[in-house]
């Protein structure tokens, strides 16, 4: 039962760090998707900073022309629409909400067995002791006799 229990408890730890993963992935399509705002047509010509790096950045000019490049995954990368791109973002949001929604089903699915589990160990140990205090006054006066 206890090897039951440590294996839920190693379970919700994956899928707690699951979680976050996609918390991560989710922030970065939100974050991607509003900074399509910064490049629309009506912002040609305005001057920003674009990443490089992490730490590096250069001086560039909006062309205006309603094209963004994207990554796909992976080191792909793919020129749309600021509407398609716009799409894109909004389905990968979508999947990775849904897959959240998903494994957050499966915690608390798992949580409930765990509890449930705690409960049964809990009885075990309460039986046991018990059984444990009722022999204790026999063994002494067994072995007075």
């Amino acid at each position: 039962m206890q090897a039951f229990h440590d294996q839920i408890s190693q379970d919700l730890q994956v899928i707690a760090q699951s979680i976050g993963n996609f918390k991560l992935v989710q922030a970065k399509y939100i974050s991607a998707k509003e900074s399509l705002k910064s490049v629309e047509p009506e912002a040609a010509g305005k001057e920003m900073m674009v990443p490089i790096t992490e730490s590096l950045y250069v001086n560039s000019k909006v062309k205006g022309d309603g094209k963004v490049v994207i990554e796909l995954g992976t080191g792909y990368f793919v020129e749309k629409t600021i509407s398609r791109a716009r799409e894109f973002f909004d389905r990968k949001i979508d999947f990775v909400t849904k897959r959240m929604s998903e494994l957050q089903n499966v915690a608390r699915g798992k949580n409930a067995e765990k509890r449930e589990l705690e409960g049964q160990l809990q009885q075990v140990v309460q039986i046991l002791q018990q059984f444990s205090s009722a022999q204790a006054p026999g063994e002494s006066s067994a072995g007075s006799a």
